[in-house]
């Protein structure tokens, strides 16, 4: 072939970039690196760097085909470019150099947001923290703590999931970050922390169940309202209506007995008391006859 020939087959060259990921813990990702084939080609050589100027070049290889795999999960830039070789062992052009993104970052939370209001009811504060999947990453440790730089009191969950659970002693402000390993093992680095504002739910109402009928006895007659009792609350309002105006009681226990004159619709609904003497939303309005 004339050298002319050669190198206008070079400028046809072209580059094309593609993951070929993993999507288990424990199996193998690689770069899958790919170019148009060359008419008359015997094979390629390949290089990756990691500047643009190829001066410190980790992979030269040498393949029959249109393609290279890189078993390697980059967690910097690095750039590529290929040449054709002929059967006599001359070289083509190098194509223009193409970069490759890193393939592992540090994890991105998902939830709670930063600076987010979380109301938590229930019996227990249970917290739910969540960051952006990876098919790339293998483990994901959860941090939380009161201390927004995780200097003291860091409490930690490790799974294979991109999810934790906490169980919080109390409300209040706290702060939590994720970090990652990838599928080789390695630090893929932490996440920026997430601060949260976590408070009291409404409470959940236990009975009498949502539209109950209730027996009518025309001597006396007392409903007892329940609902489950938070640990963390100072006491309880109920508000009641019975056909007149909304009236309010605060309690204590997680219980109060109303008395009934006639035998109308009743409707009510409860807020738990923070320990800073706020009001938790409340609960969903229940009607009863």
């Amino acid at each position: 072939m004339s050298p002319r020939w050669w190198a206008a087959a070079n400028v046809a060259l072209m580059v094309v970039f593609g993951w070929a990921q993993a999507h288990a813990a424990g199996a193998s990702a690689r770069v899958s690196l790919r170019w148009k084939p060359v008419d008359g080609a015997a094979g390629y050589e390949l290089e990756i760097a990691r500047d643009s100027g190829f001066r410190d070049v980790v992979v030269r290889e040498r393949t029959k085909v249109a393609g290279y795999r890189w078993n390697e999960l980059p967690r910097v830039p690095y750039f590529w470019r290929v040449r054709s070789v002929d059967a006599d062992n001359r070289f083509g052009e190098w194509s223009s150099a193409e970069r490759i993104d890193p393939a592992v970052s540090a994890p991105e939370p998902a939830s709670p947001a930063a600076n987010a209001v979380v109301f938590l009811g229930g019996t227990a504060l249970e917290l739910e923290v969540k960051a952006h999947a990876s098919p790339l990453l293998r483990e994901y440790t959860f941090e939380l703590s009161r201390d927004g730089t995780f200097g003291a009191d860091v409490q930690q969950r490790r799974s294979a999931g991109a999810t934790a659970r906490f169980n919080l002693e109390s409300p209040g402000v706290w702060h939590w970050r994720v970090r990652c390993s990838d599928l080789a093992g390695r630090d893929a680095g932490v996440s920026a922390p997430q601060r949260v504002d976590v408070r009291l739910g409404a409470p959940e109402i236990d009975s009498p169940p949502q539209a109950a009928q209730l027996p009518w006895n025309a001597g006396s007659n007392v409903v007892q309202l329940r609902w489950k009792r938070q640990p963390q609350a100072r006491g309880y309002v109920v508000e009641v209506r019975d056909g007149g105006a909304p009236r309010s009681t605060r309690v204590e226990s997680p219980q109060l007995d109303v008395p009934v004159s006639a035998p109308t619709p009743l409707s009510w609904r409860v807020a738990a008391v923070e320990e800073s003497g706020r009001l938790t939303p409340f609960s969903p309005t229940r009607t009863l006859t």
